[in-house]
């Protein structure tokens, strides 16, 4: 029997973790590359620079290499990452990666191309201009399809450039990933594509990776830091500081919930964004100060001895595409209260794995964890079901394998 060819595979992306940071996206890149290396299969990704204060980009034992182009080409006084900066920046940054990824394959052949997002565009436009079929196929990953959300009447203007650019890709693309089932018919009709096209890879986690960044010390530390150790109910969310995020909504819910809710109740906020001042004033406004703690930005290790340091997982959002932070919670055993957006309802089963709410209705988050409470004796059986069901359907050991065989079909055909 004959080994089967190595693949390489070129990767673009706006970000990875941990050198750009610790989003949904950034994370689910970084785990995608490692669970690739873990197969023996290659990647070159290409991406802008590493933030020097953030730790280096991981070599995952030397299967993944890194290229780098600048991403912005002024200097402007523009906020890292929104709409003005990525509408100045992104569309040409995209068009270089594609021109360097295209320069290297003359170099070292690709497989196959996967671009995150519209950090496709300029691979995409190389395929199109191609006199020959000289290229590596392009697989197309749209994550959230965040820019065809019309919660937002302002951003969705504000969104159009990048709503062609992904529709461009996607008509270049021999395959688009869903990384959820909620995705695949809003991602035929918003791209244009046939269904065939889509195929459904869901974002996952390492489950044995999350365990192994738990210390007990860590944990310990953690209590005492936030006085949790006499606390009778610990909530925890992770998430940007934004407004798709719906945290105003997880305020408003438990104002409604307090006389509920046992005394000395804590919710945990991790996260950092340009809502903060915003949150705490609401906070303030309804008198949660001493309940409600916004803990800024922390280190995985942290982040993750404080969902084992938790009883319960909020998940309030009003847009969301997988939501790595709900897929972290149920592995690390903690039930879930979360809104029907995004990929939640393919991971939060009412009564097994957590409970679901209407996105921006507070009064329908307050029933979610009004239900909750009322089923505290089944905490311990939710948790389990939802680590089983993280390592059954969304582990990146199962998810891998499944992009490989796609990978090769591809490259065979």
């Amino acid at each position: 029997m004959t080994n089967p060819r190595p693949l390489h595979i070129a990767v673009a992306t706006r970000a990875a973790a941990p050198q750009h940071g610790y989003g949904g996206l950034e994370r689910a890149v970084t785990q995608h590359l490692g669970a690739l290396a873990q197969r023996g299969i290659r990647c070159t990704v290409f991406t802008q620079p590493a933030d020097p204060a953030l730790p280096p980009p991981k070599a995952f034992g030397g299967w993944v290499d890194w290229q780098t182009v600048p991403y912005r080409q002024r200097q402007l006084p523009l906020r890292h990452n929104a709409i003005p900066d990525r509408l100045l920046h992104y569309p040409r940054f995209a068009r270089t990666l594609g021109a360097a990824i295209v320069a290297q394959h003359q170099i070292t052949p690709f497989t196959v191309v996967q671009a995150h997002g519209l950090a496709g565009l300029g691979y995409a436009e190389q395929l199109r201009a191609a006199t020959t079929p000289a290229l590596p196929p392009l697989v197309l990953n749209p994550h959230g399809m965040e820019e065809f959300s019309r919660q937002h009447r302002l951003k969705w203007l504000a969104y159009a450039p990048f709503r062609h650019g992904i529709r461009r890709i996607a008509h270049q693309s021999a395959r688009i990933i869903a990384t959820d089932r909620a995705l695949l018919r809003p991602i035929a009709h918003w791209l244009t594509v046939p269904a065939a096209q889509i195929t459904l890879l869901p974002n996952g986690v390492v489950p044995e990776e999350l365990d192994r960044l738990v210390a007990v010390e860590t944990v310990r530390d953690l209590t005492a830091r936030y006085q949790l150790a006499d606390s009778p109910l610990t909530l925890i969310s992770v998430a940007r500081l934004e407004q798709n995020k719906g945290l105003a909504d997880g305020i408003a819910a438990l104002a409604q919930l307090q006389e509920a809710l046992p005394t000395g109740w804590h919710w945990l906020i991790v996260g950092t964004g340009s809502q903060e001042a915003a949150l705490r004033q609401l906070i303030a406004d309804n008198a949660l100060t001493a309940q409600i703690k916004l803990v800024g930005a922390l280190p995985d290790h942290e982040v993750h001895a404080l969902f084992a340091a938790a009883d319960l997982a909020l998940v309030p959002s009003l847009y969301e595409g997988s939501s790595l932070a709900a897929l972290e919670a149920l592995a690390h055993r903690l039930p879930v209260v979360a809104t029907t957006v995004g990929g939640l309802p393919d991971k939060i089963i009412p009564g097994e794995t957590g409970f679901l709410a209407t996105p921006g209705k507070p009064d329908s988050l307050a029933q979610a964890i009004a239900a909750a409470l009322a089923a505290r004796n089944q905490w311990q059986q939710m948790g389990e079901a939802g680590r089983t069901l993280v390592e059954t359907d969304f582990s990146w050991a199962s998810l891998a394998a499944s992009y490989e065989q796609m990978y090769r079909d591809l490259a065979g055909s």
